[in-house]
């Protein structure tokens, strides 16, 4: 599977607004912003993991108000780490998915 295989299918909040994206060997991350505050952004994506097959094996809060969530499936890793948009306006969130294995580490919490 290749960097850019892994965000195959992860479907995205509607009216989010992709920023960036990068792709490296092992993984592959975009960022997107939206109107709806960290809760309901991390909310959606909790709902989506349920009816996707996605077993969430981390759901943490940090105390600058963002969220990360990480998920599994078979061959898949997926980390959604959701800050708040400045003023508290919005939020911000990137998408990383990875490959098990093959030198796959957590990203760091932003």
């Amino acid at each position: 599977m290749s960097s850019t295989d892994v965000l195959k299918g992860v479907a995205i909040m509607p009216r989010s607004v992709p920023t960036s994206a990068a792709n490296g060997a092992e993984a592959a991350e975009t960022v997107f912003r939206t109107g709806a505050v960290p809760d309901s952004v991390a909310a959606w994506y909790r709902r989506w993991f349920v009816a996707h097959g996605w077993e969430i094996s981390g759901d943490a809060r940090m105390p600058d108000g963002s969220l990360t969530l990480h998920a599994e499936k078979p061959g898949r890793l997926l980390w959604i780490m959701i800050q708040p948009g400045s003023d508290h306006v919005g939020s911000s969130y990137s998408v990383v998915g990875a490959e098990p294995g093959a030198g796959a580490r957590r990203p760091a919490a932003r």
